[in-house]
């Protein structure tokens, strides 16, 4: 099976805690790292957190595809927000010819819709850790509407 590697789509900083910056991924994933990212020398190394979400399922994209993911903070909750486009786009197919060049990309596919979707923590106890080790299990559920919120968002600058 050959995985792709989940790249990162947004970041955000946030201040709750001692503050990070958190990077939203492909996979809908959040790579958290603890401020200082360069602690100064002779400081003790923080380790960046690895936070994987649950598979959000049918969503309601109706096939549509996910065009960009954005982070931002709202009412001190995290929400990630999903555009989505109109179509699948087209790739062009085997070109014929001398030309060995790359096929151009394919033309943007408008956006058609927005999804918000807010972060949920939910402690599990594991029935196979005798010590009662407590995980975290994190997961994106779908918002039916904003509450009056207001969204502004963007790669790197979203607003609420």
């Amino acid at each position: 099976m050959n995985q792709e590697p989940e790249v990162v789509e947004d970041l955000l900083y946030s201040g709750h805690g001692a503050g990070a910056f958190l990077f939203l991924t492909n996979g809908e994933h959040i790579r958290e790292f603890p401020q200082p990212i360069f602690p100064p020398p002779g400081t003790a190394k923080r380790v960046r957190n690895e936070l994987y979400f649950k598979p959000r399922g049918d969503d309601g994209g109706g096939g549509r595809p996910v065009l960009a993911r954005y982070l931002v903070e709202s009412r001190d909750e995290l929400l990630m927000v999903v555009r989505l486009g109109t179509r699948k786009s087209c790739t062009a197919g085997p070109r014929r010819g001398r030309s060995q060049s790359p096929p151009p990309p394919p033309p943007p596919t408008p956006t058609s819709a927005f999804q918000v979707f807010q972060r949920e923590d939910q402690k599990v106890k594991s029935i196979n850790d005798i010590d009662g080790v407590v995980r975290v299990e994190h997961s994106w559920i779908k918002l039916a509407d904003l509450g009056g919120r207001m969204l502004f968002v963007g790669r790197g600058c979203s607003r609420s």
